[in-house]
């Protein structure tokens, strides 16, 4: 998987949820020790900061919590509250499925 996840982040037709789930399984499988940074940062198109929010979200939301019908950007903007409110915007979002 360890190189699985570099392909991930360089093949640009790749979604943001690809990519952040692919930082997120590698954070927990600790496949790339300290050598994510420097690849984040010196062998892909993306910016640090725009993977670094990619794998917030991911994180934030597992696959089952994602709403289709709602767009990526969408679920971005709900993980930057509060887990508490999370859950409230959670409860409303079931409502739309």
């Amino acid at each position: 998987m360890a190189r699985a996840v570099p392909f991930v982040i360089s093949n640009s037709k790749s979604s943001p949820w690809r990519i952040g789930d692919a930082l997120v399984f590698a954070s927990k499988e600790r496949t790339w020790g300290d050598k994510c940074p420097k690849f984040e940062k010196e062998q892909n198109h993306l910016a640090y900061e725009t993977l670094r929010n990619y794998k917030m979200v991911a994180s934030r939301f597992s696959p089952s919590q994602r709403n289709d019908k709602l767009t990526y950007s969408h679920h971005a903007a709900v993980a930057r509250l509060t887990k508490s409110d999370r859950q409230v915007a959670n409860k409303v979002l079931k409502g739309m499925r």
